[in-house]
């Protein structure tokens, strides 16, 4: 089944005092709990995007998710958001070590589900003065050999003027989530195909030649230092570790990113999503057009993953 209706009563409960006695009736309630988004839709032609319930890994444990049936190619699934604040001289130099350590560095990191919390909304909280990081576990969600399509959208600034793209890609998964664990390159990455770009305001002009897209994995600092890495150094990089340098001076532990096969500085999307750089930078990264996502300037930057089943 793809959904399954729970009642859950309130005991009865009696509040007594020296003059009156109160009693509280049962009441019950009724939570549907699905097995993804689609299933929502499936259930409901009408389903508004928002949150539901449904079940969250293998252990059929349920939580709260968002999902999104507005965009195409959904139903979506929110996977992950990284939200960095406005403020004049606020970047990625802004977050603290220990953050850093705990949902970038040390396993388990971020798309491992270690971190913030989970995202349920789909835009930065209003106000917000400080970053936050939000991630289910990637890997609840897929299953080995399955095709999904994965969403990367990024939105800087507000109102009228936000700045916006949204892409997805299909990719077949392969079983990892971090470099740490993947055998060789070709599990190391989500090779990418069919490109949609369902936003873009960005007057920009993307690198859409033919070539082999990745989505290449975060890595974490117990990866071995002799193994070679899928980074988005000048568009592209895979060599052995600190090849894109100091991957502690340079926080490069935990990035993750869209690329394509040629090291030319040009990108398909963001190369650096997340992006946790040491110098004057953006949550997020786009190899020439920095001016516009990759360079701090008192903007905010909200970055998010979707996961779909769509075409």
């Amino acid at each position: 089944a793809d959904s399954v209706t729970t009642s859950a009563a309130d005991p009865t409960t009696t509040t007594t005092t020296a003059t009156t006695t109160t009693t509280t009736c049962p009441t019950t309630t009724t939570t549907t709990i699905y097995r993804s988004c689609a299933a929502v839709r499936q259930a409901n032609g009408s389903a508004e995007s928002g949150i539901y319930r449904l079940y969250a890994g293998a252990g059929l444990l349920s939580a709260p998710h968002y999902c999104d049936f507005d965009t195409g190619n959904g139903p979506w699934l929110l996977l992950s958001t990284f939200s960095q604040p406005a403020g004049p001289g606020i970047s990625t130099m802004n977050v603290s070590q220990a953050v850093y350590d705990d949902v970038f560095r040390n396993r388990p990191i971020w798309i491992e589900g270690h971190a913030q919390g989970w995202p349920l909304s789909p835009a930065a909280a209003p106000n917000a003065t400080d970053f936050q990081f939000l991630s289910v576990s990637w890997s609840d969600y897929m299953v080995l050999g399955q095709q999904y399509r994965l969403r990367q959208r990024v939105t800087k600034g507000e109102g009228a003027a936000m700045l916006l793209f949204d892409v997805s890609y299909r990719f077949t998964y392969n079983g990892y989530v971090l470099q740490d664990d993947a055998p060789n390159a070709e599990s190391q990455a989500y090779n990418l195909t069919d490109r949609v770009l369902h936003s873009d305001n960005l007057g920009f002009g993307w690198d859409v030649k033919p070539e082999t897209v990745r989505f290449w994995l975060p890595f974490t600092g117990a990866i071995q230092a002799s193994k070679s890495i899928f980074t988005g150094c000048e568009g592209y990089e895979y060599k052995p570790n600190y090849a894109c340098g100091d991957y502690d001076l340079a926080r490069r532990y935990g990035n993750a990113g869209i690329i394509g096969s040629q090291q030319d500085n040009q990108d398909v999307a963001a190369a650096w999503a997340p992006w946790l750089s040491m110098t004057n930078t953006d949550i997020a990264m786009v190899h020439g057009a920095t001016g516009l996502i990759g360079t701090a300037n008192g903007q905010p930057v909200f970055l998010s993953y979707w996961l779909s089943l769509g075409g």
